[in-house]
């Protein structure tokens, strides 16, 4: 969902930046849901406060977080749109894989872990298979981001490092 959305947003801001010849990136960001879970077998209020500083809610408790689980881009440059595909923001690699380092291969080897289920468990650390388990809702941000030029760049002459002048 989130790279499709990224994706809706660039097709209708693109032809707005062809127009000036400029670059433009549309990111999405995905974060765990800010409410906990309706299905969770744990529902007391502890478990939702605990909730809120695991997924950020509670600023700072966990930096590694802070930005996002996973992020996508979309570019615009020189006329053409280009990311990555499906299979590498999911897998970092075109072939399905299975990213379940740290815990038994053999129990998991059929369950095809995505790379951002790998980032939690193994880089933040503070997400436990139960937690993760019954996640299944998320938080998408789509931000674009414009480099507007107000010169034309072939204009824009840059110096010739090679020679030195300041010996002059």
């Amino acid at each position: 969902m989130m790279r499709n959305r990224a994706f809706e947003t660039m097709k209708v801001i693109a032809p707005i930046a062809a127009s000036d010849n400029n670059d433009l990136t549309v990111t999405g960001k995905c974060f765990l849901a800010y409410e906990y879970s309706k299905i969770h077998p744990v529902q007391s209020a502890r478990a939702r406060k605990m909730w809120d500083m695991l997924n950020g809610t509670v600023d700072g408790f966990a930096p590694l977080y802070d930005d996002e689980v996973c992020n996508f881009r979309v570019q615009w440059q020189d006329g053409a749109i280009s990311c990555v595909s499906e299979n590498q923001l999911l897998y970092l690699d075109e072939e399905l894989d299975n990213w379940n380092e740290g815990l038994d291969r053999e129990k998991t080897k059929d369950m095809h872990l995505t790379h951002a289920f790998h980032d939690l468990w193994e880089h933040v650390g503070i997400f436990s298979i139960f937690d993760l388990l019954w996640v299944r809702d998320f938080n998408i941000e789509i931000s674009p981001e414009w480099d507007y030029r107000t010169y034309t760049p072939n204009e824009a002459a840059y110096p010739d490092w090679d020679k030195s002048d300041f010996f002059d």
